[in-house]
């Protein structure tokens, strides 16, 4: 796991936040200056997972892999995989994908103790509850996706819980476990939010097919305070083990929402996060309709969304909820991100409004590019003024030398 950063190398040199052509520039972020590249920065190639030999040890029937050569994220950081590009002359840096290009499960986004297979759809462990995201987020719509049970409910000692997380929950507990997770778990059916059991469904084994479809107001409606919330991304190049990340800010957890997990009296009373009216979370069983086991989810939109070590209530674009899965001694749980849903319920699709997971991997590519473009236009303005008369004709890129001299590496695990 990458170490913390040091607050005078991973930062870079600040300026003032250039105005915002949609108004908003009180809101978005100030100018991450970033160092310059090397000519290996370009076209980078991730590296493959290392197979884990104990996998073997789970009787599952495919091989189990621990992505041991990345940065997860933790400790207040979250890490993306990025290359320079000569496209962004400002901007000098763009995220990347991770085969199988594809929605899936994320490794950076898992526990380290939670195991992923060769196609990154399906999670298992040999310890103790350990949760694994996947790479999409759903922010708004309504979305359809399907949870293979392949160990669970007691079989040869493994259990699952199944849900919805936002970034803030954790990965060393199941989903459910606190205000950022739902989560429905095997062996009684019960549904999770808090830690705190309630009765919803009957068990479900090894062989079912549990479908969850999420449905969340429009993203425009979900600003519930005075302010407005634009997509600002502060995130900065280093290098671990010979390549390039992004490094931001995570999402941290709140102390009001820590103190609804174990409330006493005074705070049971206090007023809990808003809910978005009208969103629910309703579960299917090999396509047969259960019932609605969540409805008015917490709000994730700034202010209630926070990030750690930063005093700013910024939209990085990707807060939300995402599809997890939390697996125990042996449990096993493989993602189905449709189109091709193993289970499709009879009456769900024929409402045009509801649509399958795998289309939100695309759409979130396509959102960033569009907030390259926003934050390159933006960044190259303020560049070219800061420029002044005299270099007014010298490449933005010269200029953008004059923050770090070299690209942050990090080297120790923790």
């Amino acid at each position: 796991m990458a170490s913390p950063p040091d607050a005078n190398t991973a930062i870079g040199t600040r300026k003032k936040a250039p105005k915002d052509p949609t108004g908003s520039a009180n809101n978005r972020s100030s100018r991450i200056k970033p160092p310059p590249h090397k000519p290996s920065d370009f076209c980078t190639v991730p590296k493959p997972a290392t197979l884990l030999a104990a996998a073997t040890s789970l009787d599952l029937p495919r091989s189990f892999y621990s992505y041991s050569e990345i940065p997860e994220n933790r400790r207040g950081f979250r890490y993306t995989p990025c290359e320079a590009t000569t496209l962004l002359p400002s901007l000098m840096y763009r995220q990347i994908e991770l085969p199988p290009y594809r929605a899936a499960v994320n490794p950076h986004d898992s526990s380290s103790a939670a195991l992923i297979d060769g196609d990154a759809l399906s999670v298992s462990t040999n310890k103790g509850f350990r949760t694994a995201r996947a790479n999409v987020c759903v922010r708004e719509g309504s979305w359809y996706v399907e949870f293979i049970i392949e160990r669970a409910a007691g079989d040869n000692g493994g259990h699952v819980r199944i849900g919805w997380a936002r970034r803030e929950a954790s990965l060393d507990a199941p989903v459910g476990f606190d205000g950022y997770s739902y989560g429905i778990r095997d062996v009684s059916g019960e549904k999770v939010h808090f830690s705190r059991p309630r009765p919803f469904m009957k068990p479900f084994i090894t062989g079912d097919v549990i479908g969850m479809h999420i449905s969340l107001p429009p993203i425009l409606s979900q600003s519930l305070d005075s302010q407005s919330h634009p997509v600002s991304r502060e995130r900065m190049p280093i290098r671990y083990k010979g390549q390039l990340y992004f490094e931001q800010f995570e999402y941290a957890v709140t102390k009001a929402m820590d103190d609804l997990l174990y409330p006493t009296a005074n705070e049971l009373k206090s007023s809990k996060p808003p809910a978005l009216l009208g969103s629910f979370i309703r579960v299917y069983n090999n396509g047969n309709y259960v019932g609605t086991a969540f409805e008015d989810m917490f709000a994730f939109m700034p202010p209630y969304s926070q990030l750690s070590q930063s005093k700013r209530t910024l939209d990085d674009g990707m807060c939300g909820y995402f599809p997890a899965i939390s697996v125990y001694r042996s449990g096993s749980v493989r993602f189905n991100f449709g189109p091709n849903f193993s289970h499709p319920p009879a009456d769900l699709f024929t409402n045009d409004n509801v649509r399958p997971l795998c289309e939100r991997y695309e759409e979130q590519i396509a959102e960033d590019i569009v907030w390259d473009v926003v934050d390159e236009l933006c960044f190259e303005i303020e560049d070219e003024a800061d420029m002044g008369p005299v270099a007014a004709n010298q490449p933005v890129a010269s200029v953008l030398t004059q923050g770090p001299s070299e690209i942050k590496e990090i080297i120790e695990d923790l």
